[in-house]
């Protein structure tokens, strides 16, 4: 594959997370994430593809607590370089 000149300053994102609504409902949100910077580390352009599932709880792949002292503890990412 031929890599972009450019490509140092891209990255692609696989990641997966889990929220609740308003009304205490949980969800799945799921998706690919493309990004690339400009050379003095501002984002340049973001183009994501995100898709939201419901879950029940017993579903949940995030493991830790569910009350609100440890939601920031329930974001995963896989970060995988281009080229």
């Amino acid at each position: 594959m031929d890599r972009n000149p450019s490509s140092d300053n891209r990255i692609d994102v696989r990641f997966r997370h889990e929220w609740h609504d308003d009304d205490g409902r949980w969800w799945r949100g799921y998706g690919d994430e493309n990004r690339e910077f400009y050379d003095d580390g501002y984002m340049r352009m973001r183009e994501a593809s995100i898709n939201d599932a419901p879950v029940r709880e017993d579903e949940s792949r995030t493991f830790g607590s569910r009350s609100e002292e440890g939601l920031d503890l329930a974001i995963q990412l896989l970060v995988v370089p281009l080229g």
